[in-house]
């Protein structure tokens, strides 16, 4: 399958075609003729982010800790309440939520005429169908993605004219600004946990033990080396009557010397956040080689935020960052190449990896078929020095109700049936991928160093040429016509039936790597029907 016209489709819609139109005739565009056999195929890749985090999950629940999901979205009065006077400084770094307004939405005569003009009716039934919509729209009852399937069921109409009949309602509702709520994303996870400590409490047996792996949300005014609007963290609370800071600390330190990070050291912070107890906050500092973060922070929760919530026992906190936690481990001065590595850079990839990232391009899809391409590639092999003009029939007989007749040929005197590469195998070496003969040209030692130390691919010009022509005769079977295929001299993978991912192309020359695949093949198939 081609790829997608992105260049037309956008034309389209910039020469002012209706979205829906333009939508509805690429759908088709959408979907492959599909992968068979290797959609089951390759090698999964953990990212090392959730790699930190999986590994911290289970280090925590074997020190006791039981896991918990707290609330994402919280109310601006959490942070009031746990942050006391600083709350402005931290609710300055977080993310408000918005909603759009549902305006009243009225049915004048031109908005009536405008659908009209549609083709939508307009008669009072249907008019009161969709003023009864519009007003459970306005109720929240009926979501804004519902309206025109919801239109196009009680008007007997197609969606699209569904859809356009809205669109015609609702042109001011493109105007609408969000308004601004209450609610926010949390920055700290701390955020979450007081009010389930608040209900814990009196719960869970003490001392209660609990761990949050989730996001966070912080207004960065820029996202740096160290920084990330959204990141994740590793977010665990002890309460209990007794619990101390060195209890704390002691089972921080448990935590990363299990995770791998040895070299930390505590720094007690200054001034303290008013969420701690005064002189119980720290930070943990992490070294690596070549760097060292702050991958923690914890302290004591500060018995003012403490009873604005009730609770009635202390709570130690730690929150450590799993991006930065990865960055020491993987020792990766830039959090950007962990988390969004296809934004910063061309991943690097192995000779093996690319070696993955080919494929022939047509292939045969009955049992025939295949058992065709075998027979042509098998012919191939034991005729493929034959004096030319030569004619091979590979194939003379019966299929689907129709006459088929497959030959290789040479008609050119002098010659043989195949051209000296037509067996050329695929290496890929030092990021390059090769067509090399089995035995020859050992005089060039890129093609000695390939064949002893490359990847060997399995793939053979002649198999890719095999499979092509066996899928060709399905085509002239299936249409009733002849076919031929002549390959001269190759000078791209898709001369031979083969392609590799754009992703490895742009891996290969960001290194410096070529793919040179030229050769005389010099193979002539025809196919014949009757």
């Amino acid at each position: 399958m081609p790829k997608l016209p992105i260049k037309w489709i956008l034309e389209r819609l910039e020469r002012g075609e209706a979205y829906d139109k333009v939508w509805r005739e690429t759908s088709s565009l959408a979907v492959g003729r599909g992968l068979g056999g290797r959609i089951f195929q390759g090698k999964g890749a953990q990212n090392p982010v959730f790699e930190v985090a999986e590994k911290l999950r289970h280090i925590l629940l074997d020190l006791g800790f039981r896991e918990y999901v707290l609330p994402l979205i919280v109310d601006e009065t959490e942070v009031y309440k746990q942050y006391g006077p600083q709350a402005m400084l931290i609710l300055d770094r977080c993310y408000y939520l918005g909603t759009l307004p549902r305006p009243e939405i009225g049915l004048r005569k031109e908005k009536v005429e405008e659908l009209s003009a549609l083709g939508a009716p307009t008669d009072e039934r249907s008019l009161e169908v969709l003023r009864n919509l519009l007003r459970s729209f306005k109720r929240g009852e009926v979501m804004a993605e519902e309206l025109p399937e919801r239109l196009a069921t009680a008007w007997g109409v197609s969606p699209e004219l569904a859809a356009r009949a809205i669109e015609a309602i609702f042109p001011r509702y493109r105007k609408v600004q969000p308004q601004p709520t209450s609610l926010i994303l949390r920055s700290h996870l701390t955020s979450s946990w007081f009010g389930f400590l608040a209900e814990a409490q009196y719960v869970l047996p003490h001392p209660i033990k609990a761990f949050s792996v989730d996001l966070r949300a912080r207004r960065e005014q820029r996202e740096d080396t160290s920084h990330l609007r959204v990141h994740r963290a590793a977010s665990f609370v002890i309460l209990d009557e007794e619990v101390s800071l060195d209890d704390g600390i002691r089972i921080t330190e448990e935590v990363l010397k299990r995770i791998g990070v040895e070299s930390v050291e505590f720094v007690k912070k200054e001034p303290t956040s008013k969420y701690y107890a005064e002189g119980t906050e720290y930070e943990v500092i992490a070294r690596s080689e070549n760097q060292q973060l702050e991958v923690a922070n914890l302290g004591m929760y500060s018995p003012v935020a403490l009873a604005r919530y009730g609770i009635e026992y202390p709570v130690f906190n730690c929150g450590i960052g799993i991006e930065r936690i990865a960055m020491i481990l993987q020792n990766v001065t830039d959090i950007r190449k962990l988390v969004y590595p296809f934004r910063i850079e061309v991943p690097l990839l192995s000779d093996e990896d690319i070696a993955r990232e080919l494929e022939y391009v047509r292939t045969p899809e009955t049992t025939w078929g295949k058992e065709l391409a075998k027979t042509i590639l098998e012919a191939a092999r034991q005729h493929a020095n034959d004096p030319s003009p030569c004619t091979i029939v590979v194939f003379d007989g019966e299929v689907e109700g129709v006459r088929l007749r497959v030959e290789l040929f040479e008609e050119e005197e002098g010659k043989r049936l195949l051209g000296p590469a037509a067996f050329n195998q695929i290496y890929v070496y030092h990021r390059s991928v090769l067509a090399i003969p089995d035995k020859g040209m050992e005089h060039i030692p890129i093609v000695v160093e390939a064949r002893q130390k490359g990847v060997r691919t399995g793939y053979v010009f002649m198999e890719g040429i095999a499979l092509w022509a066996a899928a060709l005769a399905e085509d002239a079977v299936k249409g009733r016509r002849c076919a031929e295929l002549r390959i001269r001299i190759v000078k791209s993978l898709s001369d031979v039936n083969m392609r590799i991912s754009d992703v490895a192309r742009r891996a290969i020359a960001s290194c410096g790597g070529r793919i040179d695949v030229r050769g005389p093949a010099f193979v002539n198939i025809r196919i014949l029907v009757e």
